[in-house]
């Protein structure tokens, strides 16, 4: 879940912007005045409230809203069409962060400038983003600059939420959401050397699940991996299928983060013991939030294999598994 690629802050980018506060830290206590202000109404068909309900369902930003402050959003958001061609957001723009916009209907093509093979700048296009699709919201997010330029493919239809209704709406509620989740972060020592802005980019997009008794987190082989673990609550363990048992898990161990840096199946499966509780991030929304993420991941300290003495003593790098624990800190 998450916004595109629109809003990934190249490293140039995150190392400029380190004395940039939050938007959260800056917004998480409303003005009295902002308090007396109301959220703006447009009013949609049902069947336009639904889609584009679910449509915010889908994204990280809104995923963990009530019902009725996600009902606010879907009143607060107007449409926009925009013409083939046309640019929405430009980047390096730091005038137009107004809004952040949902796909309605049609295409829009990001593209960000880059190095070519000879050292010139060139443009080059990143992703094609499609209806439900979120973009520009790490403007409001973080005051970031837009990070890519966005243009229509197509005509297309757009849902915008403006600053204002984000702020009042959806910040507040990310603000409680960062709190419990930074008190948990701290005690992950992958994570807690992290500036207090990255851990709250991180519990941003955290998103929980729980799991029952031998229910599998992670299977082995499976070639879609690309989320990373931490464990919040209960026990579980890491198999391989020759070899049996390989590692537990406890409050506070982290798996999978191999699946941030590269594209290969599952090495081992790992397997809830009891019923567990989990924080997980995909690839993309590290990625996006954090930038280049091997650099993120060597900088906290996960790209740097840490593995349990049955692998090291019979399986070693041949399986490319991975993680970090309390007791791997401690050595």
């Amino acid at each position: 879940k998450g916004g595109v690629c629109e809003d990934l802050p190249p490293e140039s980018i995150m190392g400029r912007r380190r004395t940039i506060k939050s938007s959260v830290s800056s917004f998480s206590t409303a003005t009295g005045a902002a308090q007396s202000q109301k959220t703006p109404h447009h009013p949609k068909s049902e069947e336009e409230s639904k889609r584009l309900a679910h449509a915010l369902r889908s994204q990280y930003l809104f995923d963990h809203l009530q019902e009725d402050q996600l009902a606010m959003v879907v009143d607060a958001c107007f449409p926009v069409t925009v013409k083939s061609g046309e640019v929405v957001l430009e980047e390096g723009d730091t005038a137009n962060v107004r809004n952040l916009y949902i796909i309605a209907a049609g295409e829009m093509i990001i593209s960000k400038m880059e190095k070519n093979r000879e050292g010139h700048m060139e443009s080059k296009v990143v992703h094609i983003a499609k209806p439900t699709e979120c973009f520009g919201e790490l403007a409001l997010l973080y005051n970031h600059p837009r990070a890519a330029t966005v243009q229509a493919a197509v005509d297309s239809t757009l849902w915008a939420l403006d600053r204002f209704s984000f702020q009042f709406i959806v910040q507040s509620s990310f603000a409680r959401k960062r709190a419990l989740y930074d008190k948990f972060m701290l005690r992950v020592p992958a994570l807690a050397s992290l500036s207090n802005e990255d851990r709250n980019k991180i519990a941003d997009v955290l998103q929980p699940q729980k799991f029952q008794d031998g229910e599998f987190i992670i299977t082995e082989g499976d070639t879609r991996a690309d989320t990373f673990y931490i464990l919040m609550e209960g026990h579980a363990v890491a198999k391989i299928a020759a070899v049996g048992t390989v590692r537990e898990y406890s409050t506070g161990d982290c798996f999978g983060e191999l699946a941030l840096l590269h594209s290969t199946p599952r090495a081992a499966s790992v397997i809830s013991v009891g019923a567990c509780s989990v924080a997980c991030i995909d690839r993309a929304s590290f990625t996006r939030l954090l930038g280049p993420y091997r650099d993120v991941l060597q900088r906290i300290g996960l790209d740097e294999p840490r593995l349990s003495s049955d692998i090291v003593g019979g399986l070693g790098v041949a399986t490319g598994m991975t993680a970090y624990s309390h007791d791997a800190a401690r050595r």
